[in-house]
């Protein structure tokens, strides 16, 4: 704690008890900008992801994938095996409120009547751009178990899918984020 003190991570309140401070704040769990679950989902030990750390090397060795070698799957059959680090996960991406709202004010979306956010995760961003643009309504696209634990909205559908196979028609944008960097590059 000390050490956390020392780079302003908390602060000590009296001798021995030690307190939040803005920076330590985005770490709590149920406060607004909290980056708990995405920490947890990255950081925490049987999450998946913190294990495959001790892979790096190999990885860099071999050009093979860290998580996949580690746990003999991928990280998304890893989540369908592990419910609970999976909503976690999902509640992270939801919480990235900064990138959120920068994406929300980066363009006019009241020009869209229907937008579509694919592998939009439990709703987070389509939830902020529909909160700010009254007129919009939503289509929230992601496997059915994720869209199974969306955020409530009364002008969004969650629709279950693969967008491997289909997304949905209808939509006068579709959004995309944060869903392409796993892919693996196309054989020539």
């Amino acid at each position: 704690m000390r050490a956390l003190e020392s780079i302003g991570i908390f602060k000590q309140a009296s001798p021995r008890v030690f307190a939040n401070t803005p920076a330590s704040d985005c770490l709590r769990k149920n406060l607004p900008g909290s980056q708990w679950g995405i920490v947890r989902s990255i950081l925490s030990v049987g999450s998946g992801q913190y294990e495959a750390w001790n892979g790096l090397l190999g990885s860099v060795q071999t050009g093979k994938t860290a998580f996949d070698e580690m746990h003999g799957c991928s990280l998304w059959e890893w989540f369908k095996r592990n419910p609970e680090v999976w909503t976690v996960f999902n509640q992270g991406l939801a919480s990235f409120s900064a990138i959120n709202a920068a994406i929300t004010n980066a363009l006019d979306w009241s020009r869209f009547g229907v937008i579509a956010d694919i592998g939009g995760g439990i709703g987070g961003q389509l939830v902020d751009i529909l909160n700010a643009y009254p007129s919009c309504r939503g289509i929230l696209f992601d496997q059915p178990d994720v869209v199974a634990q969306a955020l409530a909205h009364d002008r969004m559908e969650a629709i279950g899918g693969d967008f491997f196979k289909y997304v949905p028609e209808g939509a006068d944008a579709y959004s995309l984020r944060m869903i392409i960097h796993d892919w693996p590059s196309p054989k020539p």
